[in-house]
């Protein structure tokens, strides 16, 4: 009986410091992060620093295909093609509302 006596009291105490512990906000250095990332004790997302720190490769510009007068007589041609192709719509149409009977 003693010692479930002695036993309560000591069970009571830890109980009460676990629900009402309080939170201290910790800093960490760069040196820290070092240290534990090397260690394995810290994991980040995303691109690391080394990939920010590269040049960029370099892209195409954007408007080097339309620099080329290649470019400039494939598309008009095109665009002919379908000019030409709506007028003979627009014929058609227009011969179809003159038609008699309609």
């Amino acid at each position: 009986m003693t010692v479930i006596t002695l036993a309560i009291p000591a069970r009571a105490a830890n109980e009460s410091r676990v629900g009402k512990m309080e939170k201290t906000g910790l800093v960490w250095t760069n040196q820290d992060l070092k240290r534990r990332r090397s260690q394995g004790l810290v994991s980040v997302v995303g691109p690391s620093a080394s990939l920010h720190d590269a040049a960029p490769a370099a892209l195409p510009s954007p408007d080097v295909k339309t620099r080329d007068p290649e470019w400039y007589a494939e598309r008009a041609t095109k665009l002919r093609g379908e000019l030409e192709l709506r007028h003979a719509q627009v014929a058609e149409c227009r011969q179809a509302l003159e038609a008699p009977g309609v």
